[in-house]
């Protein structure tokens, strides 16, 4: 009764030391009943979820919500994304704090996919709860849906696009499923438990009819992998991401870049809770800057919006880029990848789908001897211990 009585106060002092005491006592309760060492798989990720992620992230939340409260007090202007699964409770409270977009890691509507991407809820669930969010209308809803995952067909894929337009959700992210070594996934695949990923011709195919579909029900394309229905959804984190823009991780797994170098922090919390205790960064991996990463961020970000306009670059201070590398665009225009018109080059369905491939193979052409060692075009962290959520056009 003491603790539900702080949690219900507002400074930001009792609350969190309230939730800082309900992350002990259920810490104690997960220990003391041996739920942490539930041998079952299925029940373990439940377990793993109530008693470590969900009060992990409701602490974080309430730092975050601090935070964004003395934002708004200076009158700044962020657009402050929570990316997390569908789960009950604590979105009044990241609205209240003055979070303005919502972003679901849905992956798929299909209760035996979900299964095999290890989302627990079942598909009538799912779209409930969807419904109840977007009820309101108080913050764009942006789901994402990944393409290529086990036991997923043409058929399922349809019916994933036609569940997210019939949700009320106000944008979403087509994503293509990356195979991870050494991920659960992976480990279910090689004992034989669950069918492999798509190959890339089916990939592509899902990837075609979900970009049209989404076109022709009257959403806008943001980008090759980003669609909107409400002019509240502008996707500018994963536009920013693309360029030289500076990203600061937040949190264990996050990942980012400053003034060119790419960082990425601990994925698992014991040594990145060991870290922040010792007054360390808990970085994991670093890669030093490219020597022209504000140019290539440039053209990473043009592929990425499917468009490269040789007067945007002369604008940025890159006059000779475009007709450097006219040569090979006129080679990927002959292949139907891209359309030439003037200084403008267009990528066609085909082109966005490799974009990514084909800034990589811009960037070679540029620099040669660097382009081995720098960072992947879209250098972003884990969403799932099973998978790896990245741009729709690797493979």
């Amino acid at each position: 009764q003491q603790l539900k009585a702080a949690l219900a106060k507002t400074d930001p002092g009792s609350r969190q030391v309230a939730i800082s005491q309900t992350m002990e006592l259920i810490s104690k309760a997960g220990d003391s009943s041996n739920l942490v060492l539930d041998p079952d798989l299925d029940s373990y990720y439940l377990m793993d979820a109530y008693v470590f992620k969900y009060p992990l992230l409701v602490s974080n939340l309430h730092k975050i919500e601090v935070l964004a409260k003395r934002n708004a007090a200076a009158g700044a202007d962020p657009a402050l994304t929570i990316e997390m699964a569908v789960l009950r409770g604590e979105i009044q409270a990241a609205l209240e704090g003055g979070f303005n977009r919502f972003s679901f890691g849905v992956q798929s509507f299909d209760t035996k996919v979900r299964r095999a991407a290890k989302r627990l809820d079942e598909r009538e669930q799912v779209l409930q709860r969807l419904s109840e969010l977007t009820r309101g209308d108080e913050a764009p809803i942006i789901l994402d849906l990944l393409f290529g995952l086990p036991y997923q067909d043409e058929a399922c894929w349809q019916r994933d696009i036609a569940d997210f337009l019939d949700s009320g959700a106000h944008g979403v992210d087509l994503y293509q499923l990356i195979e991870m070594q050494g991920t659960p996934m992976a480990r279910l695949v090689e004992q034989g438990e669950q069918p492999p990923a798509a190959e890339t011709p089916l990939k592509a195919r899902l990837y075609g009819y979900g970009a049209t579909t989404l076109e022709q029900a009257g959403l806008t394309r943001l980008s090759s992998c980003h669609w909107a229905r409400d002019p509240r959804e502008r996707s500018r984190y994963n536009a920013l991401a693309k360029t030289s823009a500076d990203v600061l991780p937040l949190g264990a797994g996050a990942g980012g870049s400053i003034q060119g170098i790419s960082v990425m922090q601990h994925r698992e919390l014991e040594p990145y809770q060991a870290a922040c205790e010792s007054g360390q960064w808990p970085v994991a991996m670093m890669m030093a800057a490219a020597p022209h990463y504000q140019r290539d961020g440039l053209l990473k970000s043009a592929f990425d919006k499917g468009c490269l306009d040789a007067r945007v670059w002369r604008d940025e201070g890159e006059p000779e880029l475009f007709a450097s590398l006219m040569p090979l665009l006129q080679a990927w225009q002959e292949r139907g990848l891209l359309t030439l018109q003037g200084n403008k080059a267009e990528l066609t369905l085909a082109g966005r789908f490799w974009n990514v491939n084909l800034a990589q193979a811009a960037l070679m052409a540029l620099s040669p001897p660097q382009a081995a060692q720098m960072p992947p075009a879209h250098f972003q962290p884990s969403h799932t211990h099973s998978m790896e959520k990245k741009h729709v056009t690797h493979s």
